[in-house]
């Protein structure tokens, strides 16, 4: 995040030390390869522009995934009401045929 929340205006983007950080030359390499992309200044604009896509269908997921996890959590509350239930029923019945067995 930049200071002050200023917004800078990016004339060119420079990445240093790229010898030291083989990682990102993979990455950019992979990207080129895939996207079909020649330049380095294409790929970095390809990532920022897929950060935002990327970043959106994550958040989609991240709330199904909490829809999902609070419908389960509901089902299995009335999974142990129902059973609870049922439990019920069944002993009164074993106490019923008890009595008559008598």
């Amino acid at each position: 995040m930049i200071a002050n929340s200023e917004k800078k205006d990016f004339k060119t983007i420079t990445l240093r030390d790229m010898n030291e950080k083989p990682d990102l030359v993979n990455i950019m390499n992979e990207v080129m390869e895939k996207e079909g992309i020649k330049t380095g200044q294409s790929v970095i604009e390809y990532i920022i522009k897929d950060y935002d896509r990327t970043k959106k269908a994550y958040q989609a997921l991240q709330t199904k995934a909490e829809k999902q996890s609070n419908d389960y959590y509901k089902w299995r509350e009335d999974f142990e009401k129902k059973y609870q239930q049922l439990e019920e029923n069944l002993n009164l019945v074993k106490k019923a045929f008890k009595i008559l067995m008598k």
